[in-house]
């Protein structure tokens, strides 16, 4: 239809007007002209409809499906716990669902948190979905951890200069290692006229958080609030498989900075008691 307006207004100009010379010679010259021009409109036309027929034609080309790759270790990926082992829950089994990786792996009660647990229950239930690192890669079973990544929601959730109420876990010269009533640790300096006795509570207030988690405290006076330690850890475990299901696709947990020296651990199992 528009080739067909277009050689309308272009064709009346083709008849040259015989009643004079002059006229008839320049009408001739146009009528070249606007030949040329409804030549290249021709061709535009035709080139333009085949250049359309191609888009179209690739338009319905399916998608190219992606290959999913076994994520490397020290990937940050989203899992989805599977089911938890019954007869003793400390090893939960989970698939990665992710856009680019695939994989199934288990994530073990010793990768939750740096305070030890004794069991998964209560804290990982079948379906739930959290951001987990890749440790280990053996085999055709991954091996996750989460340590790291509730590291990162205590930096998101706790802040210098509020109080928390504490139970001390260990002392030595040095150093003081607490697991809060939230159920991350703490760390305090010993002082040489003061040591608090292992077992006994405390309200803290938080000096600094780092960036790696790592959270520094002074003690303030004893506490008449008291908790279960054994409580502690798995609550805050489930506050971040909670934060997880909020944030939806969006991780907030990746950073990655330079780690300062960890305070010395008094078992060869790797556990702040």
């Amino acid at each position: 239809m528009q080739l067909y307006l277009l050689y309308l207004q272009i064709i009346p100009t083709f008849v040259p007007i015989k009643s004079n010379p002059i006229i008839n010679k320049t009408s001739t010259a146009v009528m070249k002209k606007k030949t040329i021009l409804f030549a290249s409109c021709l061709f535009g036309v035709f080139a333009f409809s085949s250049c359309e027929k191609n888009l179209y034609d690739e338009s319905k080309q399916p998608e190219k499906e992606i290959r999913k790759e076994r994520p490397p270790v020290g990937t940050v990926v989203k899992i989805r716990i599977k089911n938890i082992y019954q007869a003793k829950p400390v090893l939960a089994f989970a698939s990665v669902v992710d856009d680019f990786y695939e994989g199934e792996g288990a994530l073990h009660v010793s990768g939750v948190t740096g305070v030890r647990l004794e069991t998964l229950e209560s804290i990982l239930y079948p379906g739930d979905l959290l951001y987990a690192s890749v440790i280990e890669s053996p085999d055709e079973r991954l091996h996750f951890s989460i340590t790291g990544e509730i590291d990162k929601y205590v930096i998101a959730r706790y802040h210098a200069g509020e109080p928390c109420n504490a139970l001390l876990l260990h002392a030595n010269e040095d150093l003081l290692t607490w697991v809060s009533e939230p159920g991350f640790r703490i760390f305090t300096k010993p002082t040489s006229s003061f040591i608090p006795e292992v077992g006994s509570f405390y309200l803290l207030e938080i000096e600094k958080v780092f960036l790696n988690g790592y959270v520094s405290g002074r003690v303030e006076m004893p506490s008449n609030v008291t908790f279960d330690r054994h409580e502690a850890g798995p609550r805050l475990g489930r506050q971040f498989v909670n934060y997880c299901k909020e944030v939806g696709d969006v991780d907030p947990s990746l950073i990655h900075i330079s780690q300062p020296p960890r305070p010395r651990r008094n078992s060869d199992s790797g556990f702040l008691f």
